[in-house]
């Protein structure tokens, strides 16, 4: 997400995803998937829904969610002494610490991309932004995010009695 290009596009991307979840004019149901608990919220317009995804980045970033995770240990051995090395297990097993480094660098890559654009959105306030955050990381363990469309109808059923119920 390094780059000022690729952020203006992360952004008109985000503004778009959100304006169709608004295109019917209809609230959408925000529903966060966490450890304890799945509270879930109703937004009527794009701006509280902004709001409301600034709020929870606001909250996980200050809680220690978005992190830059340590830079991995390069392995001993270089891939061209690797490559030299006759076929054995120790071979093997110098390729294996390869590949788990290239994962773990590539871990720590998208872990200081979340990190940037939840700072960045925090930042500048941007509502689009956060969206981004959470949607990127609704997979995690305790930051679900999930939007659903409304159940909310725009009027009430026909048969609802004139006045309220004495008893209410």
């Amino acid at each position: 997400m390094t780059g000022g290009g690729s952020m203006s596009r992360a952004k008109e991307n985000a503004r778009r995803r959100i304006n169709k979840l608004f295109e019917d004019g209809r609230p959408v149901i925000v529903v966060f998937r966490e450890k304890h608990c799945d509270p879930k919220h109703a937004c009527l317009d794009r701006d509280e829904f902004e709001r409301l995804c600034l709020t929870a980045v606001w909250e996980r970033y200050h809680r220690g969610y978005y992190e830059a995770h340590p830079e991995p240990a390069t392995p001993p051995l270089s891939k061209e002494q690797v490559a030299a090395m006759p076929d054995s297990d120790t071979k093997r097993a110098a390729q294996k610490e390869w590949e788990h480094h290239a994962a773990a660098s590539g871990w720590r890559q998208g872990s200081l991309e979340i990190l940037e654009l939840a700072e960045t959105a925090l930042r500048d306030r941007d509502g689009a932004l956060a969206f981004l955050v959470l949607d990127a990381r609704s997979d995690g363990e305790y930051e679900g995010f999930e939007v659903e469309a409304s159940p909310f109808i725009d009027e009430p059923p026909p048969n609802l009695p004139e006045t309220a119920p004495e008893w209410v």
